[in-house]
């Protein structure tokens, strides 16, 4: 295990919120900013490349004693903006230099003319970077919880990003640790909170994917970047679907996710003795320094076992960056107890609509996944993800006429198979599917890499 200290001289966690607050400032981290400490100064912000002055100002101040930074909108003049024109996104960019809070304050009025549009609101700064589509923010839900009578037009919207004590970094070492992986620089926080007066809830999932940026340090060459996690409040290590891209002359890691919270960037090198030469070794490798796939031993991987239902669940939300469950009604199969390691992995899946059960009400966690079943769940996870177009059926059943043993295929996952075989995640065997064959751990971790990597692309 090793935790990697870079670009700063202190490892940082970089929290990002946006906080719907009646007071001036608010988060959950910390309290308003006192009235008559701050100063002044002009920003430019953008509509998509097109600059704009005379918007908004910069407002120099201190939180509890630490430095900050706010772009604080001029809403009405920026809600003209939005009324007249059509753009994709609202480009508020603030440095944040020896700052310890970098944020922008704009108002729920403002959101609501935002979402009429579909407009995105992106705070870029030098650490990072967080691109909402404000569509997300579900404004009325928001206000219901925090009160009955509440305008729009009376919550400010801030989104700030704020670095976190060092001391909390000691949960973080020990997993990293239990992971055998690197902590690659700072750890980057993104949250989103409403508040009014004295009352604050937490926005801590989407409905959709929403993207974050971490800008990768100098020092590190980004071909270590293994993957993105989350950081769960039990300091668990989550992967989170990442891609490492160019901008500029610099780095960024990508991130898409359904939550907010702590995110970092690892290093992890798998160590399985026995994929040495195989087929899918590239594939188990990269998968597994995700955090995707686990071995049988610390150096062994048996990836021609087959893989069970439940396992299959539970490697497919990992790539997803899934992990936990969008609805408050828990999944019932008779077969599956609550308290079992894949209870949760189950429950989470079926409210996601990726795995069903069968018509006694049974999950057959243990069972081996056949081809065709994974076909089903593949499909439906491209679904989730907006991976690929609907294939009109006579196109679907012309591409399955390719294979030898079509026939072979039931009525119930011909659509499905169809789909992900035009996507390019599954592949046949000499000419064959080999529907009703067990699906083995080297071919899942197949066709999960190649759904994830056609996802981070997108």
């Amino acid at each position: 295990m090793k935790l990697k200290q870079v670009a700063r001289p202190q490892m940082i966690w970089l929290i990002v919120t946006l906080t719907l607050v009646f007071m001036p400032f608010g988060t959950s981290y910390a309290q308003p900013f006192a009235a008559g400490d701050s100063v002044l100064s002009s920003l430019e912000i953008y509509t998509d490349s097109q600059p704009h002055q005379q918007m908004a100002v910069l407002e120099t101040s201190e939180l509890n004693g630490r430095p900050a930074v706010i772009a604080v909108l001029d809403n009405g003049r920026v809600q003209e903006l939005v009324e007249a024109g059509a753009f994709d996104t609202l480009l508020i960019p603030v440095k944040g230099d020896n700052s310890d809070v970098v944020g922008a304050r704009l108002n729920g009025q403002l959101i609501k003319a935002m979402q009429d549009k579909k407009v995105k609101i992106e705070l870029r700064t030098d650490r990072g970077s967080f691109r909402i589509p404000t569509v997300q923010i579900q404004m009325d839900q928001l206000i219901n919880r925090l009160g009955s009578g509440l305008k729009q037009s009376d919550v400010a919207i801030n989104i700030s990003i704020a670095d976190v004590p060092f001391f909390t970094l000691d949960g973080v070492v020990s997993q990293a640790r239990v992971t055998n992986s690197s902590v690659m620089g700072g750890l980057l926080g993104f949250e989103v909170t409403a508040s009014y007066g004295g009352s604050s809830v937490s926005i801590d999932r989407f409905q959709d994917y929403v993207v974050r940026s971490i800008a990768i340090p100098e020092e590190i060459e980004p071909s270590q970047i293994a993957t993105g996690i989350v950081i769960g409040p039990d300091k668990r290590f989550r992967h989170v679907p990442t891609a490492v891209i160019e901008q500029d002359g610099a780095y960024y890691a990508s991130i898409k996710s359904l939550t907010n919270g702590v995110f970092a960037l690892i290093e992890k090198q798998p160590s399985f003795l026995d994929i040495n030469h195989h087929w899918a070794e590239k594939n188990i490798k990269e998968m597994a320094a995700r955090l995707i796939l686990n071995g049988s031993s610390s150096n062994k991987f048996e990836p021609d076992l087959p893989v069970t239902r439940a396992e299959f669940a539970a490697i497919l939300l990992r790539s997803l960056g899934i992990h936990d469950s969008n609805t408050s009604e828990a999944a019932s199969f008779k077969d599956v107890p609550a308290a079992s390691w894949y209870g949760h992995t189950v429950e989470t899946a079926a409210s996601y609509n990726l795995i069903s059960g069968y018509s006694d009400g049974s999950f057959k966690p243990h069972g081996s996944i056949t081809r065709a079943e994974a076909m089903v769940i593949m499909e439906r996870a491209m679904q989730l993800v907006h991976l690929g177009q609907p294939i009109p059926e006579k196109a679907a059943e012309l591409r399955l006429d390719s294979f030898k043993d079509e026939s072979e295929l039931g009525g119930w996952a011909r659509s499905a198979a169809a789909a992900v075989l035009n996507q390019g995640l599954v592949q046949g065997s000499e000419g064959k599917l080999l529907p009703n064959e067990p699906l083995t751990r080297a071919e899942a971790a197949s066709i999960l890499r190649r759904l994830l990597q056609q996802f981070i692309q997108l």
